[in-house]
């Protein structure tokens, strides 16, 4: 065999042995990704499953959500699955599932927003005070008499000032501590200014929100 020939042969082999090594390389690596998600996923099914306060009693369901919205921020940065996600329900999709349900089960065992309360579930109980109509079942809800509620009495406060959120009187050593006016839509915009500031927090007026995306007062002035 010719000088040439031999390295040729020899090349052909090292090729060969390389694309071997590179498939079992891909092939470990894939072996590894699939390992680590399914047991990630399982240890955070078993704790979104079981998770409760110290008293025993249920979170939140906003609560749930961002524990989960924590645990993938910190995942992002630490894990060593690439390109992780726990919000990809194609990715984990065990998670997502089990996230679903539990979120339903809370909101529909009222751990959850009121995101679709109406005027018609609250009615008057000839005393001053209030009866909120409460329904279990989101299909539930067309009309107080279209189906069985739980009722929660609001009674009247018989204690309350008519005027309790007003603005201070900073001459009330002279007379009452708080003015008749209720606090204007500006010095109530300046309040969420300086609270802006203390925390670092830089955004606009009409991005504010509070923990639970539901408008300000500042916004409801606005409106």
């Amino acid at each position: 065999m010719k000088v040439r020939e031999c390295f040729q042969t020899a090349a052909s082999l090292i090729n060969k042995d390389s694309i071997t090594n590179n498939i079992q390389d891909v092939a470990q690596e894939k072996a590894f990704y699939y390992r680590e998600k399914a047991k990630l996923q399982k240890q955070i099914v078993e704790y979104i499953s079981t998770m409760k306060k110290k008293d025993g009693s249920e979170y939140k369901a906003s609560s749930v959500k961002q524990a989960v919205d924590t645990l993938n921020r910190h995942l992002l940065h630490h894990s060593s699955i690439p390109h992780i996600n726990l919000h990809d329900k194609y990715m984990f999709s065990d998670l997502h599932d089990v996230l679903h349900g539990k979120l339903h089960y809370l909101q529909e065992y009222g751990f959850g927003e009121h995101y679709n309360l109406k005027v018609d579930q609250f009615k008057s109980d000839g005393h001053n005070g209030l009866q909120f109509f409460r329904y279990i079942s989101k299909h539930n809800q067309r009309g107080i008499n279209g189906g069985e509620a739980q009722i929660i009495s609001i009674p009247d406060d018989n204690n309350a000032d008519e005027n309790f959120y007003l603005q201070p009187n900073p001459y009330w050593i002279t007379g009452s501590w708080y003015r008749t006016a209720h606090v204007r839509k500006n010095r109530l915009n300046k309040f969420m200014q300086n609270i802006g500031c203390e925390t670092q927090i830089d955004i606009p007026i009409e991005l504010l929100s509070n923990h639970f995306e539901h408008k300000t007062a500042t916004q409801i002035l606005q409106d």
